[in-house]
């Protein structure tokens, strides 16, 4: 048997997705996560300016609704994530 040797290096990449319960029960989950999803963003990219932050949604809802599932894509631009979950509203 010969020692296996393995070089792991870290990714400086993080992909972060916010998977959200847009039922009508989580309302208040939903505004509270817009209003405080910059501020947990801006301290953890703050905290790790060595790392590029990549961030994604997906909103669901029930069969029968408007949508079962509402996504957007990975992006390096906070923004773009934040006027997406802004656009979300729970319902059905």
């Amino acid at each position: 048997m010969y020692p296996v040797s393995w070089h792991c290096e870290q990714s400086k990449i993080v992909d972060i997705a916010f998977v959200v319960d847009a039922t009508g029960s989580m309302s208040d989950e939903i505004d509270f996560l817009r209003k405080e999803l910059n501020d947990v963003i801006f301290k953890t990219k703050n905290a790790n300016p060595e790392l590029t932050f990549n961030f994604g949604n997906v909103f669901y809802r029930d069969h029968n609704e408007e949508y079962v599932t509402r996504k957007q894509d990975f992006s390096h631009i906070l923004s773009k994530s934040v006027d997406f979950i802004d656009e979300q509203r729970a319902a059905g």
